[in-house]
């Protein structure tokens, strides 16, 4: 693991007083702010020299959201694994003892079986034809790009099936 630079390192010192509102990632102005006033307590207090407190300073806002990578996208299967382990275990300990659990899932042959799936479903809905929109939607109510893609993001995406907004379209057929 990385160590941590002077700016991170102050971000983190200033979460203890409120940390929902000196949270980075919910309020990056705010945790900015207390960062910078961590920054020059440790300067006035000689703590860090002029340099590192200007390098500091200039330092970006480098928090963001860790999540476990997923090798295979089964949630079945893991929500049967899930179930087994509460019925096992009790609701509480499955959660809280830290559990291990392997199962005899092969992910490249999971992703390979996806993705067949995918593209199988894909064929045979070009084979079928369009069938309309999924909605409708009024562009004098959507101003520019960013509420646009606003309005994108509340529709669901599955699989590599991403919404989209048709903005015009012609009598051209393939």
């Amino acid at each position: 693991m990385a160590e941590l630079t002077l700016a991170q390192s102050a971000m983190i010192a200033g979460l203890p007083k409120a940390p929902s509102r000196y949270n980075p990632l919910a309020n990056a102005e705010r945790a900015m702010i207390r960062r910078n006033y961590i920054l020059k307590r440790m300067l006035e207090l000689g703590h860090i020299s002029p340099d590192d407190y200007q390098i500091a300073i200039n330092e970006p806002n480098t928090a963001q959201r860790h999540k476990t990578e997923i090798d295979a996208d089964a949630p079945y299967l893991a929500e049967m694994v899930r179930a087994d382990i509460v019925k096992r275990f009790g609701e509480a300990n499955a959660y809280t003892q830290g559990y291990h659990v392997y199962t005899t899932l092969d992910s490249a042959t999971q992703k390979e079986a996806a993705e067949s799936l995918r593209k199988s479903l894909s064929a045979y809905d070009q084979r079928h034809g369009y069938r309309g929109a999924e909605d409708k939607l009024s562009l004098s109510e959507l101003k520019n790009e960013d509420e646009m893609r606003d309005k994108l993001s509340s529709y669901p995406t599955f699989g590599d099936l991403h919404p989209a907004l048709v903005l015009q379209a012609g009598s051209q057929q393939r």
